[in-house]
C-alpha cells in the first residue's frame, strides 16, 4: 500500500535491501510490489545491489539464489536498471580508491569494495540513460579516483533486449527450474 502511494516525480529507485532471516521477502518479494507500483511510470530507473556469485545456485548460500531471482524480475519489468554486484565490504586497501567494474560473475577470491563506490555505480547508473541494462560487478582498486563515469560504463556492455540474465554470465539456471511464484511473475511483467 505504500509503495502504491509513490510520488510522481520518481525518477529513481534505489534498493540495498538484505537481512539473514526471511530470505525470500528481504531479497525478493519486494519487488513485484515495487514493480507494480512503477507500472504508470515506465523510464523510472531501478538500481539493484545483489552480490558476486549470484548468477548460479548456491545452496551453501541460499540467500544469493533470492538474488538471482531479483536480478531477474528487474531485467524483465522494461524499466532501464543497473544491477551491482559488489565485491567484499571494505576489504579493500587504503591505496584501493579506483572504481573497477567487470562482468561475468566470474571473480574468485575476496576481492575488496569501498561502500562509497557502490553507492556512486548505483547511482552514476540512473543518471544517464546510456548507462542502463548494465550488471556489472564492483570492485576498489589501486589508481586515480574514476572522475569519467560516462567511460567507465562505455567500457562495459548493456544486457541483451528481453534478457533475464547478464550480458556475460554463464552457467545460468534455466527459467523453468526456478520457483513457480518467479516464473509467474516474470510472465506477468513480459505481459504488461
Amino acid at each position: 500500500e505504500l509503495l502504491a502511494r509513490l510520488r510522481p516525480g520518481v525518477d529513481g529507485v534505489v534498493l540495498t535491501h538484505g537481512g539473514d532471516d526471511d530470505l525470500e521477502n528481504h531479497y525478493y518479494a519486494v519487488l513485484p510490489a515495487l514493480l507494480e507500483a512503477l507500472e504508470s511510470r515506465p523510464q523510472t530507473h531501478v538500481s539493484l545491489m545483489t552480490s558476486m556469485y549470484v548468477s548460479t545456485p548456491n545452496r551453501e548460500q541460499p540467500a544469493w539464489d533470492w538474488k538471482r531471482l531479483a536480478e531477474r524480475l528487474v531485467r524483465a519489468c522494461g524499466h532501464p536498471y543497473t544491477i551491482v554486484r559488489p565485491g567484499w565490504f571494505d576489504y579493500q586497501g587504503a591505496e584501493d580508491v579506483r572504481i573497477d567494474l567487470r562482468q561475468g560473475d566470474l571473480v574468485t577470491g575476496q576481492p575488496g569494495v569501498d561502500r562509497r563506490h557502490i553507492a556512486q555505480v548505483l547511482l552514476e547508473g540512473a543518471i544517464d540513460p546510456s548507462r542502463a541494462r548494465r550488471t556489472v560487478e564492483i570492485f576498489s582498486t589501486a589508481g586515480a579516483p574514476v572522475t569519467d563515469f560516462e567511460a567507465l560504463f562505455a567500457a562495459t556492455r548493456a544486457d541483451e533486449p528481453g534478457a533475464l540474465d547478464g550480458v556475460l554470465d554463464t552457467g545460468n539456471v534455466p527459467l523453468d527450474e526456478e520457483p513457480d511464484s518467479v516464473q509467474e511473475d516474470i510472465s506477468g511483467l513480459r505481459r504488461r
